[in-house]
C-alpha cells in the first residue's frame, strides 16, 4: 500500500507497508483441541476440554491407546465439552481427542492426556454363615474413601463365576444352592468402576435339615367348593346340609395338590363353622321323654360347614336342651 498526493506523485513502493491475508475454505482441518483433561471423579472418569472457536466444528472424538492410529474409540461425534465413562481395571491410560467439522474433517494433531487408576484393596473379613436355607455373607468396609460398592459372584474363580449382586453395604443374604459346598467371591469397586485386583473368597458348607415345614393352604370357599360332596348342597358361597330327618352325616372331599412330592408326617388343620337354627324353647316342649317328638325333634336342618375333610354332625336332646356335636 502506497500513498499519493494531489499531483499524482506516489511514495516509494520500497517503504510501503505490506500485509498478507490467507483465505481458507471449508476444507481446512479443525485446529487442535485445547484444555483437554482426564480426571477420576465421583461420577466416574471425567473428560473435559475447551470448546473449539471454529464455527463449523460440530463434535469431538476421543480414543484410548498409546497413539491415535489404532486406538480404541471411546466416543465420537460428541457435541459437548464434558464426558464420563468407567473402567474395570486399574493401570495407566492414555487418551486422545480431535475436533470434527461439518464435512467430517478432523484435527491434524490430537490433544493427549493420561490417567492413573489405582485398584481398591482386597475385601477383608469376608465370611459366610448358614441360616436355614440362606447363607449370610458379611465383610468389612474398605478403607478407600472412593469405594462405593461391592460385587458378589458365585463360583470357584472370578473369571468363571456367575454374577450375583451389586451391593453398597457390608452384608448380603443369598439362598444356598443344591451342592454340598457353595463358593462365593467378592470385589470392591470405586467411583470410576475399578475393581479390586484380587477377589476374596469364602466356602460355605451347606447343611440340609432333615425336617421342613411345607405349608399348603386351600380356601374351598374362594374356589367355589370344587370337590365331591354327599349330603351337602351349594348355597351361594357356602355349603348347607340337605334337609333330611334321617341324615346322619354329610361329606365333602376336595383334592389337594401340593405341586411337589414330600415324604412327611402330615398334620392338617380345618376351619369349620356349624350353626343350628332350631328355635323351639323349653316351654314349647310339652311331650313325653319317650315320645316320637323327643327322638326326632322338629324339622332338622344342616347349616354351613367349611372344611377340606369329612365331618359328621348330630343333634340330640339332653334334659330338654338340644345340642349339636361335630366329629371326624
Amino acid at each position: 500500500m502506497v500513498a499519493y498526493d494531489g499531483a499524482g506523485r506516489t511514495a516509494s513502493y520500497n517503504t510501503a507497508p505490506y500485509w498478507e491475508y490467507l483465505v481458507e475454505g471449508a476444507s481446512a482441518l479443525p485446529a487442535q483441541v485445547k484444555g483437554f483433561k482426564v480426571e477420576k471423579g465421583m461420577n466416574g472418569i471425567e473428560f473435559s476440554w475447551d470448546k473449539s472457536p471454529e464455527l463449523d466444528v460440530t463434535g469431538y472424538e476421543i480414543r484410548e491407546g498409546s497413539f491415535w492410529e489404532g486406538a480404541t474409540t471411546v466416543v465420537e461425534n460428541y457435541a459437548g465439552t464434558r464426558f464420563f465413562t468407567t473402567k474395570k481395571n486399574s493401570g495407566l491410560y492414555m487418551y486422545h481427542i480431535k475436533a470434527i467439522d461439518m464435512l467430517g474433517n478432523v484435527s491434524e494433531q490430537a490433544a493427549t492426556a493420561t490417567l492413573m487408576l489405582i485398584a481398591p484393596s482386597i475385601v477383608m473379613g469376608f465370611s459366610s454363615v448358614q441360616n436355614g436355607d440362606h447363607a449370610v455373607l458379611e465383610w468389612r468396609k474398605n478403607p478407600e474413601v472412593d469405594v462405593i460398592g461391592y460385587e458378589i459372584r458365585s463360583g470357584i474363580s472370578w473369571a468363571n463365576s456367575q454374577h450375583v449382586v451389586y451391593v453398597s453395604g457390608t452384608s448380603y443374604s443369598i439362598p444356598v444352592g443344591a451342592t454340598a459346598i457353595d463358593s462365593y467371591l467378592i470385589k470392591a469397586y470405586d467411583t470410576a468402576g475399578v475393581e479390586s485386583l484380587v477377589a476374596a473368597r469364602v466356602n460355605q458348607q451347606v447343611t440340609r435339615s432333615q425336617s421342613h415345614n411345607a405349608v399348603h393352604v386351600v380356601d374351598a370357599t374362594a374356589l367355589g367348593y370344587p370337590g365331591a360332596m354327599m349330603g351337602f348342597s351349594r348355597v351361594s358361597s357356602r355349603l348347607e346340609g340337605e334337609d333330611a330327618t334321617e341324615t346322619e352325616y354329610a361329606e365333602y372331599v376336595q383334592e389337594m395338590d401340593m405341586q411337589k412330592r414330600y415324604n412327611a408326617m402330615v398334620t392338617t388343620q380345618e376351619i369349620v363353622t356349624a350353626k343350628s337354627d332350631e328355635v323351639r324353647t323349653w316351654k314349647d316342649m310339652r311331650f313325653g321323654w319317650n315320645s316320637s317328638k323327643a327322638s326326632a325333634p322338629g324339622s332338622q336342618r344342616w347349616m354351613p360347614m367349611t372344611s377340606a375333610c369329612s365331618r359328621k354332625s348330630r343333634s340330640m336332646w339332653v334334659n330338654g336342651t338340644r345340642t349339636s356335636s361335630l366329629g371326624r
